[in-house]
């Protein structure tokens, strides 16, 4: 049950640019069935899945790298359909049949693709439920989206990274450190700038992230023939990475803003063209008292 009153259906189409970061902000466990029937019912032009790969293969949806038991935190990659049924995490193919047979055709499925070397599978998923024309594929993993463009180049790509162009001073210093490492630090990878083509040490059961100003050429021109472009984190957020997106046909993705003021603000910034949120109700309520 929803604990949480829902939303008129439809009520949320007034909100362009506002994303449900894993199904969040309904009143239902994220990532659910519920959620996701939850999220597209309420009108929400954008709805987002994390998904990763389990001990046999299968692409199930997850955010966090692992998974609190009880008793212990095993990472995703390292467990079977028996634990991760039990602990009601769903199946990606489970969530796309919920969508398929919700959504409309204003609607796009974000599928943000945590682990490497699963591309096929991903793109073979999304094909079994006809949901081409309705799927962006996300993800920070530069490798993994160059495979995607590689084997199905039609599907928009929006690389998630750590943009320094805000820094007044450091970023190059930054750039300069990274440079072309591959740094782990428990469940985490910090990429350089120039480790976007390098082939990756650490591929599944991971979160990676590659820190810098700017992404080579030919990546930029990867993204913007997409009809894609990057995601940041809302302190990216600057005049020059604005410019920087226009200036490369890139569109610009922002996580995430969980109240009213921050989701005008980034609505303002004509570069910024869809916006995060683990609380999009919240978002549209205040925004719009009137929304049931």
């Amino acid at each position: 049950m929803a604990t949480i009153p829902p939303v008129e259906p439809g009520g949320l189409r007034g909100f362009p640019k506002l994303l449900s970061h894993r199904g969040r902000g309904f009143g239902y466990g994220e990532a659910t069935p519920e959620a996701v029937r939850a999220a597209l019912q309420s009108g929400i032009n954008y709805l987002e899945f994390d998904a990763r790969v389990a001990a046999d293969g299968v692409i199930y949806v997850h955010h966090g790298t692992r998974i609190f038991t009880g008793r212990y935190m095993p990472n995703v990659s390292a467990m079977s359909e028996a634990e991760l049924t039990s602990g009601h995490v769903a199946k990606l193919a489970d969530l796309l049949a919920v969508a398929a047979a919700t959504l409309d055709n204003s609607q796009k499925i974000c599928i943000d693709i945590k682990d490497f070397g699963f591309e096929d599978q991903h793109v073979a998923l999304v094909e079994q439920f006809g949901l081409q024309a309705q799927t962006i594929f996300v993800s920070w993993i530069p490798q993994a989206l160059a495979r995607l463009h590689a084997i199905a180049p039609s599907y928009p790509l929006i690389f998630s990274h750590l943009n320094v162009r805000f820094l007044s001073f450091g970023a190059e210093l930054v750039e300069a450190v990274l440079a072309e490492r591959e740094i782990r630090v428990l469940d985490y990878v910090l990429l350089g700038p120039r480790a976007i083509d390098h082939p990756l040490r650490h591929r599944v059961g991971f979160q990676h992230a590659i820190v810098g100003r700017s992404l080579p050429d030919h990546y930029i021109r990867l993204l913007s023939a997409s009809g894609g472009g990057i995601c940041v984190p809302t302190y990216s957020v600057c005049d020059e990475l604005d410019s920087w997106c226009t200036r490369h046909s890139l569109q610009q993705w922002v996580f995430t803003a969980n109240h009213a003021a921050t989701y005008k603000k980034l609505c303002k910034r004509a570069a910024v063209q869809v916006i995060f949120s683990d609380d999009p109700l919240r978002i549209a309520r205040e925004s719009a008292p009137d929304i049931a």
